[in-house]
């Protein structure tokens, strides 16, 4: 487990966050809301490397509501939001010579009711559904702390719980795990307390 010092959306142009490449990124989305915050920076970062593939110029592309990729999955529905329900799409932005970071926007549920037992939940389904997928390196924010919803304590305690419970019960020589978690916090107070 490693904690970063950065912004979640840069993430996919500096590929390393420790000794493993990143090769899925997770945020929190809440159902039936639209991107704020860290997702709303990631949707700008990777809506506008899908901009410059199908447009490619040496500028960089205005990004219009309508090209906002995240913003428009989640007002058509596409991204639920339902609580520990990841949407999973590939990152645009190449890793190398390779599109195979994937980012998943992880359910959070109803706005209002979302807490430490629902988080444990949340995390325990990401992890072991990118672990099954053949990732081994999540770069994550530390999830429900977002707009004062729980405490920095009560956050991490949940998150190391929902790891265990992803953990428990796979074959200790099973291929199909996360090797590597990385928290990433652009608050350096904030980076402060989950440390």
């Amino acid at each position: 487990i490693n904690l970063l010092w950065g912004d979640i959306a840069a993430i996919g142009e500096e590929p390393t966050a420790g000794p493993m490449t990143v090769d899925a990124i997770a945020v929190g989305h809440y159902s039936g809301g639209k991107p704020y915050g860290a997702i709303a920076a990631l949707d700008q970062a990777i809506s506008r490397a899908l901009l410059a593939t199908e447009a490619p110029t040496t500028a960089t592309p205005t990004l219009a509501p309508n090209d906002l990729l995240l913003t428009q999955f989640a007002e058509r529905g596409i991204i639920r939001g339902e609580l520990a329900q990841p949407f999973l799409l590939n990152d645009p932005r190449p890793v190398g010579s390779q599109l195979d970071r994937l980012i998943a926007v992880a359910g959070m549920g109803l706005p209002g009711r979302f807490g430490a037992p629902e988080l444990t939940v949340l995390v325990r389904e990401l992890c072991w559904t990118l672990g099954r997928m053949g990732k081994e390196h999540l770069a994550t924010l530390l999830i429900g702390t977002g707009l004062n919803n729980m405490p920095v304590a009560d956050a991490v305690a949940a998150w190391l719980r929902g790891i265990k419970n992803a953990l428990t019960g796979i074959d200790e020589a099973s291929y199909y795990k996360l090797e590597e978690i990385t928290f990433v916090e652009k608050n350096p107070d904030k980076v402060i307390q989950i440390d």
